[in-house]
């Protein structure tokens, strides 16, 4: 019996046509069996595989997740069933008679090798090989040739005994394999000339593989060491012409490559390693390839549609290196630089021709190469330091990557120079990561493990909880100090997982630990601060005044990879693709969680999103840069968001009252910034506290010449909202507002006196409760704004136009309001039970109180020292601190306490005749929350 072994890699359609061609054999199958040995990736090839060899009784398919065709050949030895092997590559194709002529000449301690021709396409245009027949001639040292290959060929097990491939080559190796198993060859027999090995010719096969000379060097020495070894062992056994044949061989390849290597001047070796991205090793090649697949993937998320459509008009107007549309004078743009859509242009037609989206791929070479030409000789600069130093060097580096091959050498030398700008070491968080992702494609285009493996350590070294940039210990995000869930921190994210994609099944992969610090971040933060497809404008910091932006249609990309990097949470990531390529109601797992490093509250689950956005003197607020977000000063003086389709705030922003923003007490003035790029807050006490179904966040406003107090306080199905002491500097008359959002044409309204709303609305079943003797003030109007007021950046000149509904309270009479939103309710019984059941029993200057008689919660916050009691409780409290009373009606009470300033070191707290001396957390943890059991009757 033979078996025909199989070795095979992330197999394409190639594999196929091996595999017809075994299974069409003319010898009995009952005479053969096929091992095909996947190794590396599984998925989808595996499956694949086993749905094609469904019908084939004489094929098995094992797998392996270590890579390499010698460890692969090695199990199929293990596995084999026949006295006889046969290995076989999986891109190659063999004759109808293959098996029968090799096993009709098969004789003991002899193997029988097959004629070999070389194909590209079609086994019909064959070309010879140095392994065609010349003669029939049986000696071993004259058909030496027959043994540097392990294929071609039937060898009896008797012969191979125990030796097996050495896995440390990926070069050389069947011939090392074949000599040490020549001691026990006798002779070689040949088959008919019409009993064929048809070897396949492809540019990036594994044998195939372009190695820079210094590497080939070592390979050579190795192999020499090798064969050395083999000899020296069993002198005796082995055929000295043929071992001397193998040294005299490599010898001569070994002083060609040093010759070649003393003879180069430094600048001829870079020349050398430089032009076209030179393929070490099959992990190299695996690198390019996934990197390339993954620029793709996100250039063309889309399938191509979008540069299909675009690659006519930008072939057609360009000329002279340049596009005739584009000022390449403006170097003024600091968050939309005109000049850099010149290279965007250019990585569209490199995608282009890489895709072949167009049937004009002459003209796109040589417009890519006109257009790189062009900027190389332009030198253009930008004022804005990030374009200059990272948004060009990324995207021209994408550029090489895929086009190596087909970019001048002028270009070539040039730009990946360029991609040597920044040093890794002078920054974090979201701008590290873009920096050591153009210098991991640069290390790709030098085909350079040193820069591959420093770019790679740079990124996963932002896989840590770093104080004031990158992630934080409570899950959240900041870039310069200024609260970006999304923003920077998905910026972050995304390129941390984009080189993660470039690197799967590599040494430069991601471990275990940096996939399940990444999946945290994005499940229990990120995700839950979307609605559907839309992020909450409260996570962002400046790009909220970019048009478009709440919509993240560009996470397609980022989602799919992280199905592939994270199996363990892939239903997770497919349930959230869903809301990018469905139409689907949103809907969020059960949250609720306060930040404390960023002053953030997040609260949500299947039928609503709840966000409430503070500030403190520990962190930056909303920055004013590059143009953008020029009206947003207020944006974290307690802003809120209450949204259920997840677009009720979507591009709203160039017609809203900037001194509206929702949960803000304001005047109809709003405040300018002190100065571009982020200031802290000015408010010491800032904190909440959290048991993951409800949270409270609270907030002592002296910012912005505004002073109050306010709390936000959630229960399962509500936002209570809080505030008192609300005075401005400049005594203008202030007001609270509750929403402004886009108006969906249905709403209600009870107890209406003029504009003037005495009770409770409901717009878009989104209900909003008056719970203090004021009047909401209620407005719907089509309003009227532009980009450009928000954004000096934006080149939508055009007005937008949308409808707006707002509520506002304002305070000409009293300081302090009280009011709750009750998002999306199930039924109308859970308002009416809500009103009925949740007590607003202090909001002054000393404390808030708030009572849950649904839950059985009390929400308590003691601006100062003091004491409260409510039924049969006594709380008092010896430093000013927010407390969360659950479960006041069972045998044990779960008490949830935090202090907002953190600065203080304990509290004593007292319930009854009971007596806590509470040491709070300090460090990063200061400002979280404590909680404690404690059995009533002890109270």
């Amino acid at each position: 019996m033979i078996s025909v072994i199989i070795p095979t890699y992330r197999p394409q359609a190639y594999i196929y046509e091996c595999l017809c061609s075994l299974h069409s054999q003319t010898l009995d199958l009952d005479l053969y069996e096929v091992i095909i040995v996947l190794n590396g990736f599984k998925e989808p090839y595996y499956n694949q595989l086993l749905q094609f060899l469904s019908d084939k009784s004489n094929m098995t398919l094992y797998y392996t997740n270590k890579k390499g065709v010698s460890n692969a050949r090695n199990i199929g030895l293990e596995k084999a069933k026949g006295e006889y092997v046969s290995f076989v590559d999986d891109d190659d194709i063999v004759s109808d008679n293959y098996l029968e002529c090799l096993y009709e000449k098969v004789q003991e301690s002899s193997i029988v090798v097959s004629n070999v021709y070389n194909f590209k396409s079609n086994i019909n245009d064959r070309i010879k090989d140095y392994l065609t027949f010349e003669d029939n001639s049986s000696g071993i040292f004259k058909n030496r040739c027959y043994l540097s290959n392990a294929c071609c060929k039937l060898i009896p097990i008797s012969v191979i005994r125990d030796k097996r491939f050495d896995i440390k080559f990926t070069k050389g190796e069947d011939a090392i394999f074949m000599f040490a198993i020549s001691d026990e060859i006798k002779r070689i027999q040949k088959t008919d000339v019409n009993c064929i090995y048809y070897r396949r010719i492809r540019e990036m096969s594994a044998s195939r593989k372009k190695m820079r000379l210094i590497d080939r060097l070592f390979t050579v020495v190795k192999q020499q060491l090798a064969f050395s070894f083999i000899y020296i062992k069993n002198p005796f056994k082995y055929n000295a012409l043929l071992y001397m044949s193998r040294i005299l061989a490599v010898f001569k390849t070994l002083m060609i490559l040093f010759f070649l290597f003393i003879s180069c001047s430094e600048k001829a070796v870079e020349q050398v390693s430089t032009t076209h991205i030179a393929i070490n090793n099959e992990e190299a090649f695996l690198i390019l390839e996934q990197t390339r697949a993954t620029i793709l993937n996100y250039a063309a998320d889309d399938g191509g549609q979008a540069i299909r459509a675009n690659v006519d008009v930008y072939i057609n107007n360009f000329l002279d290196g340049k596009w005739l549309d584009i000022n390449y004078e403006n170097q003024q743009g600091m968050a939309d630089w005109e000049p850099y859509y010149h290279l965007l242009r250019t990585k569209e037609l490199a995608v282009a021709y890489y895709l072949k989206l167009s049937n004009r791929n002459e003209e796109i070479i040589n417009i890519v190469n006109d257009a790189l030409e062009h900027w190389r000789i332009g030198k253009y600069v930008s004022n804005n330091w990030w374009f200059n130093s990272i948004a060009v060097c990324t995207v021209v580096g994408e550029i090489l990557v895929l086009l190596d091959e087909y970019i001048t050498d002028e270009n070539w030398n040039y730009f990946v120079k360029y991609l040597d700008k920044l040093s890794l070491d002078d920054f974090q968080g979201a701008n590290k990561i873009d920096i050591a992702t153009y210098h991991f494609l640069r290390g790709v285009c030098l085909s350079n493990d040193s820069i591959l493996s420093k770019s790679v350590q740079a990124a996963y070294g932002e896989l840590k909880y770093i104080d004031h940039e990158g992630v934080q210990v409570d899950g959240s995000s900041l870039s310069h100090d200024i609260r970006y869930i999304g923003g920077y921190g998905e910026v972050l994210f995304s390129g941390i997982i984009k080189i993660g994609m470039f690197t799967r099944g590599t040494d430069y992969a991601l471990s275990v630990d940096n996939v399940n610090f990444i999946s945290d971040y994005l499940i229990n933060t990120y995700l839950n601060s979307l609605r559907g497809q839309y992020i909450d404008y409260i996570a962002l910091g400046r790009q909220i005044s970019r048009e478009n932006y709440l919509k993240r249609i560009s996470l397609l990309p980022l989602l799919k990879d992280m199905r592939l990097i994270d199996s363990q949470n892939k239903n997770i990531y497919d349930e959230y693709l869903k809301y990018f390529v469905e139409d689907l109601q949103p809907r969020n797992n059960k949250f609720s969680h306060y930040f404390w490093k960023v002053d953030y509250l997040l609260h949500c689950n299947e039928r609503y999103n709840i966000s409430v956005g503070g500030t403190s003197t520990r962190i930056r607020k909303p920055e004013r840069m590059n143009g953008e977000n020029i009206l947003g000063s207020l944006l974290s003086l307690g802003a809120t968001s209450f949204r259920i389709l997840g677009d009720e705030y979507y591009n709203v922003f160039p017609v809203w009252n900037w001194n509206m923003i929702p949960g803000v007490t304001s005047t109809m003035t709003i405040p300018s910034f002190e100065y571009d790029g982020g200031v802290y807050g000015k408010s010491n006490f800032s904190g909440g506290v959290s048991d993951g179904n409800v949270s409270s966040y609270v907030l002592e406003l002296n910012d912005s010449g505004l002073r109050g107090k306010k709390g936000y306080y959630t229960t399962k199905d509500a936002l209570v909202c809080l505030g008192n002491s609300l005075e401005s500097q400049d005594n203008n008359l202030l007001h609270t507002c509750i929403e402004q959002c886009v108006y969906r044409g249905n709403s209600e309204i009870y107890n209406i006196k003029d504009k003037n709303v005495i009770g409770k609305i409901c717009h878009n079943n989104i209900w909003y409760l008056l719970l203090s003797p004021d009047t909401f003030l209620m407005d719907i109007e089509n309003k009227t704004g532009r980009w450009s007021s928000i954004n000096e950046a934006s080149y939508h000149l055009s007005p937008v136009i949308k409808p707006i509904f707002s509520i506002i309270i304002e305070h000409s009479l009293c300081n302090y309001y009280a009011y709750m939103v009750i998002p999306n309710p199930s039924s109308m019984n859970i308002v009416e039970d809500l009103q009925k059941n949740i007590e607003i029993l202090k909001n002054d200057q000393e404390m808030q109180v708030v009572v849950d008689k649904i839950d059985s919660v009390i929400y308590l916050t003691f601006f100062s020292v003091g004491t409260f009691s409510y039924n049969n409780f006594t709380f008092s409290v010896d430093t000013p601190c927010i407390l969360m009373v659950k479960n006041v009606d069972m045998k044990n009470i779960d008490v949830y306490i935090a202090e907002p300033t953190q600065l203080e070191n304990k509290i004593n707290l007292k319930i009854n005749d009971y007596k806590q001396v509470i040491n709070l957390p300090t460090g990063d943890y200061a400002g979280s929350t404590i909680h404690l059991q404690i059995e009533k009757d002890k109270l």
